[in-house]
């Protein structure tokens, strides 16, 4: 199965987690607990019936900001994916 074949269910998007570094600029290690959980992905698939009556409507390989503890996580292929719904997209990302 090829995760660009994915359909999610209506009102769902499934997300490509854009990964967080534990690095500071400065070179800094921090450990996990201190590090934010990533709210920047890139879209990979949408659902039927996202955004109805909105011109707000992201498409796949758009890099979207969402919701810190939304959707359920999905791994795959050594990637890391959300499943989230479609009012937990916050804003487009240029």
């Amino acid at each position: 199965m090829d995760i660009t074949n994915f359909k999610p269910a209506p009102k769902r998007l499934l997300i490509e987690v854009v990964p967080t570094t534990n690095q500071t600029a400065s070179g800094f290690i921090l450990p996990d607990s201190a590090v934010q959980k990533s709210t920047v992905g890139t879209v990979v698939a949408v659902g039927d019936n996202c955004w109805e009556n909105s011109d707000f409507s992201p498409q796949p390989e758009q890099s979207v900001l969402y919701a810190v503890n939304a959707g359920t996580p999905i791994d795959y292929q050594g990637k890391n994916y959300l499943l989230i719904r479609d009012a937990d997209v916050h804003a487009l990302l240029a």
